[in-house]
């Protein structure tokens, strides 16, 4: 039944580790990963999404596809809450968002911590622009690429991801990264719910209605980093020896990459634990370059860049005497 939530616990391991019988490293084995999913096909049940508090209105139409959906419409301050949603104090969360009515935009905040009308963290539009706020006195801008969900948006379906991680927010519509910003007044600690909110009366000009779909709320890993994220090397003895990066975080390398290029696990680097060694037989490659940014890509898309810069000697005097003669 296509709008009953669907719990899914998800645990991670590489292929490879499996056909292969490979010992699992400490940084793979990880805790599993629990997604929630709605998509409204029938009236059995709505996720447990529910009106929590002031006026406001929610429907459902049930359907295959397209045809099945939730509304949510404001008549002043409303909340809604998706009371069947994992509380989590870090996640993302997923759905297909279309303004169906503002004649000045959307009104709404995208709640992800959601513990009451009064205790909240949450993003949003309000009119043309994005913003964060923390229950009902604390808000400020955020840096957004796109102008969404303004009142030349209405009747056009945007797939929204946001990713929530402490302090930080990264929100990607159709694909694109719209919104990567620290908001400091976010807690590292707080957990909630997710939850909806909207408002302006259906009379004024500043109401405004929206349809939801597709609806998916799952786990996110922690922040990873590296140490160190650059080194400085002489050309003469850059492939003297091994380069050593330490992965802090709970996560799994999925790849490194050198541009298009895809390095060679077991060849290029080698992993052992929480540890990365750049071997010599790769180093040796690139050793006539200045610079070489190496991106770390983790299971869950974060990404990390180490630099390798190679302080190339000026050509002496007689050599660029025999380069110009040759």
């Amino acid at each position: 039944m296509k709008n009953k939530l669907k719990r899914v616990t998800i645990a991670t391991l590489s292929a490879c580790m499996i056909a292969n019988a490979v010992p699992i490293p400490g940084n793979v084995a990880k805790a599993a990963v629990t997604q929630e999913m709605i998509d409204f096909t029938d009236e059995n049940s709505q996720g447990g999404w529910v009106k929590d508090g002031a006026n406001g209105t929610i429907t459902f139409q049930n359907g295959e596809g397209d045809d099945g959906f939730m509304v949510l419409e404001s008549a002043g301050e409303s909340f809604f809450k998706y009371g069947n949603s994992k509380t989590r104090q870090d996640g993302i969360l997923e759905m297909d968002l279309t303004l169906t009515k503002g004649p000045n935009g959307a009104r709404m905040l995208i709640l992800f911590r959601y513990n009451s009308s009064s205790d909240w963290e949450g993003i949003g539009v309000d009119g043309t622009h994005w913003f964060w706020q923390k229950g009902s006195s604390n808000w400020g801008d955020l840096n957004s690429t796109k102008t969404t969900f303004d009142a030349s948006d209405i009747n056009q379906k945007h797939h929204i991801k946001l990713e929530y991680r402490g302090k930080q927010i990264k929100v990607y519509q159709d694909g694109e990264v719209i919104i990567d910003q620290t908001v400091d007044a976010f807690s590292d600690t707080m957990s909630g719910q997710i939850g909806m909110r909207v408002w302006g009366e259906p009379t004024e000009t500043h109401g405004c209605a929206l349809k939801f779909d597709n609806i998916k709320t799952s786990d996110i890993f922690s922040a990873v980093s590296i140490d160190p994220k650059s080194v400085k090397l002489e050309q003469d003895t850059a492939a003297a020896q091994d380069i050593e990066v330490a992965i802090t975080g709970e996560n799994t390398l999925s790849a490194i990459k050198n541009g298009s290029e895809v390095l060679e696990r077991g060849t290029d680097y080698t992993v052992n634990g929480q540890n990365v060694t750049i071997k010599t037989t790769y180093l040796e490659k690139i050793k006539s370059q200045s610079s070489t940014k190496l991106v770390f890509e983790f299971e869950d898309g974060q990404t990390q860049t180490f630099t390798i810069n190679i302080n190339i000697p000026e050509p002496t005097a007689l050599r660029k005497r025999v380069e110009a003669v040759l």
